[in-house]
């Protein structure tokens, strides 16, 4: 009995935090669109400036600062290194100390390495996983952040925006730098006639099952750009 609640609990938490929906970016200016997979739950933020785009999502907890950033741009620089220093830097100047502690390719995406960072801010140690998406001039970086002892829940979080993160020109006509929205249309045109038909013979009703109280994230305010 124990063991279903605590089921159930963790469901209700891990359910509106694990439900992604596609965030569109679409170019206002000479930054490159794109579209990556995030949680619905999760707060966002986006802005573009100065030829970049910038967007941001995350879950506020006592833990820490859970997150992931995106930002699009077009560059003259293509090479990994370079763009690793790059970021190095950037880094540096969000944390107060950063280590660089590997880097690997992704199983499922040919095209892209990931790098792993341990970084300090004030007290709380955080992991960072970090990637490039490149092509034809123009940078995608992402930065996946999450306290250290939490990184390993957050992974497949990670691991799905790394997947889904790609050029794009944008969100279709329905909007743009925000999640899609999807409606549902009943396939009974209006103009079909309606039959009277004999009542079918009573069934017994199922009772319906009580539904998993959902457990909003820490911190209603908007997450302020900061990178």
């Amino acid at each position: 009995m124990l063991r279903t609640i605590y089921t159930l609990l963790l469901a209700a938490i891990w359910v509106p935090s694990l439900s992604a929906v596609v965030f569109y970016w679409q170019p206002k200016g000479d930054e490159p669109g794109f579209t990556i997979d995030v949680p619905g739950a999760w707060k966002q933020a986006s802005r573009a400036r100065d030829g970049v785009a910038n967007a941001q999502f995350e879950r506020l907890e006592k833990s820490g600062r859970i997150a992931i950033e995106v930002r699009a741009y077009s560059s003259e620089a293509s090479d990994i290194e370079q763009l690793v220093l790059q970021l190095r830097t950037r880094l540096a100047v969000k944390f107060d100390r950063v280590y660089l502690l590997g880097r690997k390719g992704l199983h499922y995406r040919k095209d892209v390495e990931k790098q792993i960072w341990s970084a300090m801010l004030g007290k709380k140690k955080y992991t960072l996983t970090t990637a490039f998406v490149v092509q034809d001039g123009k940078v995608l970086q992402i930065i996946c952040i999450a306290p250290a002892n939490r990184a390993k829940e957050y992974a497949l979080v990670f691991d799905n925006a790394f997947l889904s993160l790609n050029f794009s020109d944008g969100a279709p006509e329905s909007g743009s730098g925000s999640a899609a929205k999807h409606e549902e249309v009943s396939s009974v045109p209006e103009s079909t006639p309606t039959t009277t038909t004999p009542p079918a013979a009573a069934v017994p009703a199922v009772p319906a099952i009580p539904a998993i109280p959902t457990v909003p994230s820490t911190g209603s305010k908007v997450p302020k750009i900061t990178f």
